[in-house]
């Protein structure tokens, strides 16, 4: 896994208006965390953040530039963003160290076209991450699945994959990754009758009695 610099600065103060303020200025509220340590909450430059997150994924190493504190390792722990425009309202980050395992998610990537979807069939894409457990600097960016010789009613599962060594997979071996279904069979519409009036139920006709009565 990549590891890269980023800028950070501690923040003495919290709340929503704070917050808000600080957003519009194009910084993102944080917090690192980890063992051995209290959590400090800090600032970091926005477009620095989204940049580094796009080019590297969830999973970068973040060597943590700290002016009031030593550099600090970690890795992103969870991120909120903005449900309309997509920016980062907050960030929290965990303490790393080189030599002790993390966990993570880890996308997994469909390479080729199979054979059942050129006959017709069509493809799933069951499981999109792949959560795992390796030290910082073996975890790998993705995972990638051949899918190129699946045929119709066929799939590759957890234990088919090419896990790198050092990495310990979370997750069943046999949860199925990709499957080729068969084509989907449209439902025949009953055919319709043309040219058959529905019969007509008589007219009653009843006939007026006429008064016998004088005025």
């Amino acid at each position: 896994m990549k590891q890269v610099t980023l800028n950070a600065e501690l923040r003495t103060s919290s709340g929503k208006g704070y917050c808000r303020k600080i957003r519009a200025k194009g910084l993102v509220p944080g917090v690192i965390y980890g063992k051995g340590m209290e959590n400090k909450h800090i600032l970091l430059d926005n477009k620095d953040i989204n940049n580094i997150l796009t080019k590297s994924g969830m999973n970068v190493i973040i060597d943590l530039k700290l002016k009031e504190l030593e550099n600090l390792l970690v890795m992103v722990q969870n991120l909120q963003k903005d449900v309309f425009y997509k920016n980062i309202l907050h960030i929290d980050f965990h303490k790393i160290s080189l030599e002790e395992k993390v966990t993570a998610a880890v996308p997994i990537i469909l390479s080729g076209t199979p054979q059942g979807v050129k006959e017709g069939g069509i493809l799933d894409h069951v499981l999109w991450e792949l959560e795992i457990e390796a030290l910082p600097l073996a975890i790998p960016e993705n995972i990638e699945a051949d899918v190129s010789k699946l045929k119709i009613d066929e799939s590759i599962r957890i234990k088919d994959l090419n896990i790198p060594e050092g990495v310990n997979v979370n997750l069943p071996p046999n949860e199925i990754v990709a499957i080729v279904h068969p084509p989907r069979v449209e439902e025949e519409k009953p055919a319709e009758v043309v040219g058959v009036e529905t019969p007509k139920e008589p007219e009653v006709i009843t006939a007026k009695k006429e008064s016998s009565s004088k005025e």
